[in-house]
């Protein structure tokens, strides 16, 4: 839930929350939860995410970072 992603992003104080998704969910939905997390982020923080439901959306929104490997965060 994007309201407890946030909280603890807050609380922990990090730099980037990392997300991986599924083909499983719905890419309409996983597009508006990602614009709705990315919004709901103080700016500074980094929202990055990865996995198969990534790659199918066709153009992710603005300031949010397609990680394609691990190799990708060295």
């Amino acid at each position: 839930p994007i309201p407890e992603i946030v909280a603890a992003a807050m609380h922990y104080r990090v730099a980037a929350v990392g997300l991986t998704t599924s083909t499983s969910y719905p890419s309409k939905l996983l597009l508006a939860c990602l614009q709705a997390l990315r919004h709901a982020l103080p700016a500074p923080m980094q929202l990055w995410v990865g996995g198969a439901g990534v790659i199918r959306l066709p153009k992710l929104p603005e300031n949010i970072v397609q990680i394609s490997s691990m190799s990708d965060l060295q």
